[in-house]
């Protein structure tokens, strides 16, 4: 596991930055450890994150799940993953209590076989998390 004291505190600079630079709402994301990170994030400025996207995540770090709140989770995952299994996954939804899990069959660790799709369900859920943000 990398070290997520250290990318918690990457994460908070680049949001520190962000808002000085005028944003106001973030979506997370992160695959593997990464997805630790952006959950890790939305339990520490749930008032800042409007959803949290995965790829592959693993379950350990993830306990922050339960101060989400309401925030959105989308989390994506290859069914053959034998790197970090699609449990993880399941395992953050069921501490979160409020996402989504989607698994794509015959795809590994790095989903690469569907790159285009996830691309295209990252798009339209990232869309939809700033269209609800702004009441359309």
């Amino acid at each position: 596991m990398g070290d997520l004291s250290r990318s918690l505190l990457d994460t908070c600079a680049a949001v520190d930055l962000a808002i000085r630079n005028g944003a106001e709402r973030f979506v997370v994301l992160g695959h593997s450890f990464g997805g630790t990170v952006a959950v890790q994030a939305a339990g520490t400025f749930p008032h800042l994150v409007t959803g949290v996207i995965t790829y592959a995540t693993q379950s350990g770090g993830c306990e922050k799940a339960t101060r989400m709140g309401e925030t959105p989770l989308l989390l994506l995952h290859g069914k053959h993953d034998s790197i970090l299994g699609p449990e993880n996954s399941v395992m953050v939804q069921a501490l979160a209590g409020h996402s989504d899990v989607r698994t794509f069959p015959n795809t590994d660790y790095l989903t690469s076989e569907v790159a285009d799709k996830i691309a295209e369900i990252t798009g339209e859920w990232v869309r939809e998390r700033f269209d609800e943000h702004a009441g359309r």
